[in-house]
C-alpha cells in the first residue's frame, strides 16, 4: 500500500507559487509536527492547532487509506512562498499477512520548495539506504527499526520477522515524493 498516492491530488489544490523557499524550514516542520511526536494524530494535530495551521480540504478523510482511521485531520498553511498541507491519522489502514494492521501516519506536502534538498535532507535524517522494492524516480521509501544502535535498514524480512517489528512497534517507514518545487513527506508507523 501507497499512502502518499492519495496526495497526488493536492497537488491541484497548492497553487504555484513563483519563490522556492529554504527547504531546512519545511524539513524542520517536518521533524517537528510528524517525527517528534511519533506520528500520533491528535498529538500532531494540537501542535498544528497551537501554531495556527487551518482546517485543510475535508474530502481527504474519505480517501483510502484515511477513511477508516478513528482519528484523522487535514491541517494547511500558506506564506508568500509556501503552501503545505499536513495530513494526521491514527487507525486502521488494511491487512498484511492475513492480519489487520493499524497504524500512526504523519504526511506534510510542501507547494514551493526544491523537492530534491528535501528529499536529500529526509535521506540524511534516516541514514539507511531505501528500499529498492519501493523506490523509483522521484518515490522513495526507507524501511527501518531503531534501537540502542540507531536506525538500520529493514531488507526484506520475512513475515514473522515483520510482524514481531509491528507488534513491538519497531517498523517505521518513512517516504519522499518530489519534483523541482514540492515534496510530498510521510512518516508511518505499523501496528497490530
Amino acid at each position: 500500500m501507497r499512502p502518499l498516492a492519495v496526495l497526488a491530488g493536492l497537488t491541484a489544490w497548492l497553487a504555484a507559487t513563483a519563490a522556492i523557499a529554504d527547504p531546512s524550514a519545511t524539513f524542520a516542520n517536518f521533524q517537528r509536527l510528524c517525527l517528534t511526536p511519533h506520528a500520533h494524530a491528535a498529538v500532531v494535530l494540537a501542535q498544528a492547532d497551537s501554531e495556527g495551521w487551518t482546517p485543510g480540504p475535508a474530502a481527504m478523510a474519505t480517501a483510502p487509506p484515511f477513511k477508516d482511521m478513528t482519528e484523522f485531520g487535514v491541517r494547511a498553511r500558506s506564506d508568500a512562498a509556501v503552501q503545505t498541507i499536513l495530513i494526521a491519522g491514527s487507525g486502521p489502514i488494511g491487512e498484511f499477512a492475513g492480519v489487520k494492521v493499524s497504524a500512526d501516519i504523519c504526511l506534510l506536502a510542501a507547494k514551493g520548495v526544491d523537492g530534491a534538498a528535501i528529499a536529500a535532507e529526509v535521506g540524511a535524517w534516516v541514514g539507511v539506504p531505501p528500499d529498492s522494492k519501493r523506490t523509483r524516480a522521484g518515490d522513495i521509501t526507507y524501511s527501518f527499526t531503531e534501537d540502542a544502535r540507531g536506525r538500520l535498514a529493514l531488507i526484506s524480512p520475512t513475515d514473522d520477522e515483520a510482524k514481531a517489528l509491528v507488534r513491538a512497534g519497531k517498523a517505521h517507514l518513512m517516504t519522499v515524493q518530489f519534483t523541482d518545487d514540492h515534496a510530498m513527506v510521510g512518516y508511518f508507523t505499523p501496528r497490530l
